[in-house]
């Protein structure tokens, strides 16, 4: 694998249309935002995709590539309104990795390794992250390179059945 990164250009739509196809799988879409209110997601279009990420102007995105392949998207918030912990100088970031060919492979170690040097080149000194109750995979992953849990926030969205936890999450840099 040649794992690489680059910002995505909110002007192209034909990286959208990626984003897309990954954000709108259902396998996939239960762990991006949360299910408010007990019902199936709403898919979203490229435009609507594009036009949110145009107007949030501290919202950064980036295709991970292998190679020239795109395998996912990852993103650092630098005003994230719902902060636990509004401290300034902290990142919102979020990993997606789209192409499940590639899931537990270590590209989500190698997005996070990237996201932490992006984001003290912000100078940015703390990472604050969301992770549902029942992704308990990202949970561990996310234990094991020195995320402390800092708040849960009872029954965030619904999967299978049932109501789940938003577990926030912070490190350090």
């Amino acid at each position: 694998m040649d794992i690489n990164f680059r910002v995505i250009d909110v002007n192209n739509i034909e990286e959208f249309e990626v984003l897309a196809n990954w954000y709108n799988d259902n396998e996939i879409k239960p762990f991006l935002l949360p299910n408010r209110y007990a019902k199936n997601l709403d898919d979203k279009t490229p435009e609507e995709i594009m036009s949110k990420a145009k107007s949030n102007r501290s919202k950064t995105m980036y295709l991970i590539l292998d190679g020239d392949k795109p395998i996912g998207e990852a993103s650092i918030d630098t005003n994230f309104p719902h902060l636990v912990k509004d401290k300034g100088e902290t990142a919102w970031i979020s990993i997606v990795i789209g192409d499940k060919s590639y899931w537990g492979k270590g590209v989500a170690q190698k997005a996070m390794e990237f996201l932490e040097e992006e984001s003290k080149r912000f100078g940015l000194n703390r990472i604050e992250l969301g992770v549902f109750g029942f992704n308990q995979r990202a949970k561990a992953f996310y234990k094991k390179l020195g995320f402390n849990e800092i708040k849960l926030n009872e029954m965030f969205t619904f999967h299978n059945g049932k109501w789940h936890v938003d577990i926030r999450m912070e490190k350090y840099l």
